[in-house]
């Protein structure tokens, strides 16, 4: 299991007033055989899904924030992120913008 900690609201009923703090979810890890970071099957020169819910929980657990395709193709080669930043832009994704889908 993976521990993943997070901000918590709790309201008081009786009074409405507001607590906050921080509670720990678990994830459960990814399938044997998938990529522990994305959850996906990709080979380790290809980037993570950034369209998968696993990446997104995961990349926000470790670095507080959504994760972009530029994050997703951070490990790969130039050559290889340059290839897939070709097509996502051709296939209506705003790489540069942050954005995960085509608009």
């Amino acid at each position: 299991m993976i521990p993943i900690e997070t901000k918590m609201s709790t309201i008081d009923m009786r009074t409405g007033e507001e607590t906050v703090g921080t509670t720990t979810m678990l994830m459960m890890p990814a399938a044997p055989g998938k990529c522990e970071m994305c959850g996906s099957e990709h080979g380790p020169e290809l980037p993570h899904n950034a369209q998968s819910l696993f990446y997104a929980v995961r990349f926000n657990q470790l670095h507080g924030r959504a994760p972009t395709w530029l994050d997703a193709l951070e490990h790969c080669t130039p050559e290889m992120r340059d290839l897939w930043i070709a097509a996502l832009i051709d296939r209506g994704v705003n790489v540069h913008a942050g954005e995960v889908n085509p608009s």
